[in-house]
């Protein structure tokens, strides 16, 4: 990760949850970083948003076991305590 930027990865997902998962990342990280939203085909991702339909696809285990970058798994299915998230490092 450069130490002045993100590189940020969003797969699977609709453009409405995209974008506005975008604003809210936006807003909860430092301005002091930039962000860069790339495709998942990117040697230098340092997170990957990954719709949790497409997680087990081959090709998206094969990035993550490969790459061994941190994902969050986004789900339409609100868990029971109302936050659900996974870290992978």
């Amino acid at each position: 990760m450069d130490s002045h930027c993100i590189n940020i990865a969003v797969s699977g997902l609709s453009l409405k949850v995209s974008d506005e998962l975008k604003i809210l990342i936006r807003n909860l990280i430092s301005n002091q970083y930039g962000i860069n939203w790339v495709n998942i085909s990117n040697n230098n991702i340092d997170l990957l948003i990954i719709n949790e339909n497409f997680f087990d696809a081959d090709n998206i285990q094969n990035i993550l076991q490969k790459k061994k970058i941190p994902y969050l798994k986004i789900t339409k299915t609100p868990s029971q305590n109302g936050n659900s998230i996974y870290e992978h490092t």
